[in-house]
Parts: structure tokens; sequence; C-alpha cells
């Protein structure tokens, strides 16, 4: 079975995706041909995407240092965590020392639950720019107008 969908990585384009799926594991990534920008094009990082999702050296759950090794912890152990520092350090130092740092993205819904994120949980320390989305920027300007 195949499927359309849009790529999710650091660029503006969100180029088009054939997924063909053999029952619920993707097996083929290809460019889509119908995509009014990429045109069936797939850059090298999409292109090899399989190979880097199915890899046995990836790292599928959080990890926490315990001396020189690394130990598996819960998905909720690790965002407790995460929330419980974030909160502290808010507490003792003050909004600016967190610093949200973030990038073109999807330019969609992953981003967005980034920055909806941040909006809720108060001032931070933010940045302007980086090193690719002012092209990307002023590429959607043109595109679609300010």
């Amino acid at each position: 079975m195949q499927k359309k969908t849009a790529c999710n990585r650091d660029c503006p384009d969100a180029c088009g995706i054939i997924a063909t799926l053999e029952g619920d594991r993707i097996v083929q990534l290809q460019g889509d041909p119908d995509h009014p920008i990429t045109r069936g094009f797939l850059c090298e990082r999409t292109a090899r995407f399989l190979d880097r999702q199915y890899s046995p050296d990836r790292i599928t759950t959080p990890l926490r240092r315990r001396g020189n090794e690394f130990v598996s912890i819960s998905w909720e152990e690790a965002l407790g965590e995460i929330a419980e520092t974030m909160l502290r350090v808010r507490a003792e130092s003050g909004p600016a020392a967190i610093m949200y740092y973030s990038c073109g993205g999807s330019m969609g819904i992953l981003k967005g639950v980034c920055d909806y994120f941040f909006e809720r949980f108060g001032p931070v320390t933010g940045k302007s720019g980086d090193v690719c989305t002012g092209a990307g920027d002023v590429a959607q300007m043109t595109d679609f107008g300010a």
C-alpha cells in the first residue's frame, strides 16, 4: 500500500513523499512527482531516512547517565525530570536562564507545538535567526506575500 505524506525535516519545502507500507512498516520512500515545488525530488537525508529509522543502533528510549554507563528510563520519568529541572532553574535563576533555541523545523505542527509550549511556559531567552531559516523565510514571503 502507498500513502502520500510530507517531509518533516528542517527546510521550508515540505517535500512530497510517497511512502510504501508493508503492514504497519514503511519499506520505501520516494519523491512525489505531483508535489508542486520538488516534483519528485528527495534530498539525501530523506532518501536515507529508513536506514536510520530502522537501524539497530538507533536510540529509542530516554537514557540517563549513571557513572560511565547509560541506562534506559521511562518517558514519564524523563519528561518529569526535565519539567522539574526547568521549573527549578526558572525559579532559582529567572527566565533568562532558560534558552529556547528553535529553527525552521517542519515550518508546521512540530515547530508549532514547541512554540506553543514555550509561550505557555513563560518568558525564556530566545534567539533571532539561524543558519538556514532566513532563506526559507524570504522565499515564503516572496511566494506567499508578507
